[in-house]
């Protein structure tokens, strides 16, 4: 029958361990002692999971187990030595003193590790979660980016025994993820591999989840297509730089500009909703807003423009801006005129208004300019 060869892990290095490389040296370090039957009962649920530190008892242990005998105290004083000494090889010379010092147990050691590497997962250094970030260039992939933030999640669980002041409670067992924190793990992974794949993972699989199924149960699917996803993310973002720059002769979508454009606020502060087709991903193209032109056959100023209403002159009455944006110029519901104004308003509107101070950012979407300081 042929046999599986154990290889002894290769030993830390002196810097640049990652929570993910400490896992891997520790799981590969209990396997390689685990071969040895004498060294389990120093390991995490033997008979003698604790000892004292060599600067208080030089012996280590001081009492024995039930099942031993004072004729096995020594051998199991010899066997812890060994037991400390192979761990103390696997890591970096600058720890080995304190490893076959200082100890007190195999999380002892583990803890010192993690202190000295800065990769502790408990209490301020759960904020570590912080520093994990998704490099495409890079050698991870998302399902280990996924992987290593569970990770420092799960190393971040309260143990039973532990003390959650907040809540003025003592844990009776070990916490568990529970399947809303999965979803949500899974969500901000999501967020950390690309900032706009959340929503359309959300927008691709919609139909599918419904009611009845829960984001984890395509985990497995989401993440192995997830760079298949951002590329497609990826390429609309040339085509949605028009937001924040002008449009270029060559779009297919150009407009001969006027000759003396009008700022346009819904151009720099609101931005179109994009939604994600199952198919392709494709922005649809954004509408420019024209300014409103009045109807000569409708004398109560209803524009055929999609924009809101507006009065300038309650504007400049200081009216608040839900009352000059409820009407147009002249309506009846226009508290800053009479009935007489609102009569003549046809004849005289166009000159006084071409004076008129710009004031708000709304004015300039139904076409009113600025005038220059020499006017004022």
């Amino acid at each position: 029958m042929a046999t599986l060869k154990i290889y002894a892990p290769n030993p830390l290095p002196a810097e640049g361990v990652t929570d993910t490389t400490f896992n891997i040296w520790k799981d590969a370090l209990e396997i390689y002692l685990e071969v040895d039957e004498r060294f389990h009962k120093f390991l995490n649920g033997g008979e003698y999971t604790t000892w004292e530190a060599a600067e208080t008892y030089p012996d280590r242990i001081r009492v024995l187990h039930a099942a031993d005998t004072e004729s096995n105290l020594s051998t199991i004083r010899k066997e812890l030595r060994q037991f400390l000494c192979i761990i103390a090889k696997f890591v970096h010379q600058d720890y080995y003193q304190p490893i076959v010092r200082h100890s007190t147990s195999v999380d002892w050691i583990y803890k010192k590790i993690r202190q000295d590497y800065g990769i502790e997962q408990k209490g301020i250094h759960f904020l570590n979660i912080l520093d994990i970030k998704y490099d495409p260039t890079g050698n991870v992939t998302p399902i280990g980016l996924y992987n290593n933030y569970r990770s420092l999640i799960m190393g971040n669980l309260g143990k039973t025994g532990d003390t959650v002041q907040w809540q003025n409670t003592v844990l009776t067992e070990d916490e568990k993820l529970s399947p809303t924190m999965e979803d949500l793990v899974l969500v901000n992974v999501l967020q950390l591999l690309h900032p706009k794949l959340p929503a359309y993972v959300k927008e691709a699989y919609c139909h599918k989840i419904g009611n009845t199924k829960r984001l984890m149960d395509f985990k497995s699917d989401i993440l192995s297509k997830a760079k298949q996803y951002i590329e497609e993310i990826e390429e609309i973002s040339p085509q949605v730089s028009h937001l924040n720059t002008q449009p270029q002769e060559s779009d297919p979508d150009y407009d001969q500009p006027d000759a003396e454009p009008a700022c346009n606020y819904s151009n720099t502060q609101r931005q179109p909703r994009q939604r994600f087709a199952r198919g392709p991903y494709r922005p649809s193209p954004r509408p420019r807003p024209q300014p409103p032109q009045p109807s000569a056959q409708n004398r109560s100023f209803q524009y055929r423009s999609n924009l809101p209403p507006f009065c300038r002159l309650c504007q400049l009455s200081k009216q608040p801006r839900e009352v000059f944006t409820s009407h147009y110029v002249g309506e009846d519901n226009c508290p800053s005129m009479s009935q007489k104004d609102k009569t003549q308003l046809l004849q005289r509107a166009t000159a006084q208004l071409s004076n008129l101070q710009l004031e708000d950012d709304i004015a300039a979407e139904y076409g009113y300019e600025p005038i220059s300081p020499h006017e004022q």
